[in-house]
């Protein structure tokens, strides 16, 4: 029997009927459980296992003429069940499966002649489901990671360079790609080019730095664990041109009467700087202003916000 062969055609049920019938001419009467073996025409036994009223049930094991394994499993109810493992003619393993009622159902591992895992990918009930790791050859090096849902791939994906450098981003809303970010990209010199980033462990974006051909040129910035901007650097050709800017930056909601509320920050649970007074409409009313200037960041320039007698204004300044 070749049962790789036909698992790997997306569990193509004719190879099930197949064996199915040369199991069924095999045995010409009916017991409740019987173990038996084939054989290929040189005589070398081709697989083996038991026939549960003379069909496929517990476990399996199938050969190659050099009588090296091809492939274990459980079949229940004369349907794939439980783990399967596969193997080359050298006996290496090239693939480990888990099945439910003939689907597959939870990790699925694929490896090279080494011994490495090249793809992990979690399936349920036939279809991929939730994130899916492709690997460089010969190494532990994450290539690519996918994220499926009902087996169409939704969410991140990201792809990597061998030194596990993230080289492009893409956002899936049900196969469809709706943002696309290329970054840490050299130039034809092998220079830093362009965006680069850092990540932390979990996932949150802990540096961004703008580099023309491999000098800082542009906002250099830095963010804690938890994804917020902490501080920024200006760079000209990799000159800096201002100092650091540290950066503890987020905007609290106050309740007010009347369904009003205010936006703003707190300091230690004071009110600090600029805060905009919006009706339940979310209309902006008036402003009120807590100290005498307040600096932030948008995009490459500082803006400065100051407290006039008719309202709040703003000032700049490049950086």
């Amino acid at each position: 029997m070749s049962i790789y062969k036909h698992i790997n055609r997306l569990n193509n049920n004719k190879w099930f009927y197949t064996i199915l019938f040369l199991l069924y001419i095999n045995v010409n009467y009916s017991q409740d459980s019987i173990y038996k073996e084939f054989f290929f025409n040189s005589g070398e036994i081709s697989s083996k296992g038991y026939l549960i009223n003379n069909l496929p049930g517990g476990k399996w094991v199938s050969y190659y003429s050099n009588s090296k394994i091809k492939s274990t499993g459980y079949w229940k109810n004369a349907l794939l069940d439980s783990s399967w493992v596969f193997y080359d003619s050298s006996g290496r393993i090239t693939l480990e499966e888990n099945y439910k009622e003939n689907l597959k159902n939870g990790y699925s591992s694929e490896y090279d002649t080494s011994g490495l895992i090249i793809r992990k990918t979690f399936y349920k009930d036939g279809k991929k489901e939730g994130k899916e790791v492709i690997y460089y050859k010969g190494t532990q090096q994450v290539k690519i990671e996918n994220n499926y849902k009902n087996n169409i791939k939704d969410g991140v994906s990201k792809e990597f360079d061998n030194n596990g450098n993230i080289l492009l981003i893409k956002q899936y809303d049900m196969g469809v790609v709706n943002k696309k970010e290329e970054i840490n990209r050299f130039d034809s010199e092998g220079k830093k080019d362009g965006v680069w980033k850092e990540y932390y462990e979990n996932g949150k974006i802990k540096l961004e730095h703008t580099f023309f051909h491999g000098e800082k040129d542009g906002i250099s910035k830095k963010y804690d664990k938890k994804g917020k901007l902490q501080e920024l650097e200006s760079f000209d050709k990799g000159k800096r041109k201002s100092n650091n800017i540290s950066l503890g930056i987020e905007l609290t909601e106050v309740k007010l009467e009347n369904g009003f509320y205010a936006k703003g920050i707190l300091v230690k649970n004071k009110k600090n700087g600029l805060f905009k007074v919006y009706d339940s409409l979310d209309k902006e009313q008036y402003c009120n202003f807590y100290k005498t200037t307040l600096w932030f960041i948008k995009g490459s320039t500082i803006l400065l916000i100051i407290k006039q007698a008719n309202g709040c204004i703003f000032g700049q300044m490049e950086i």
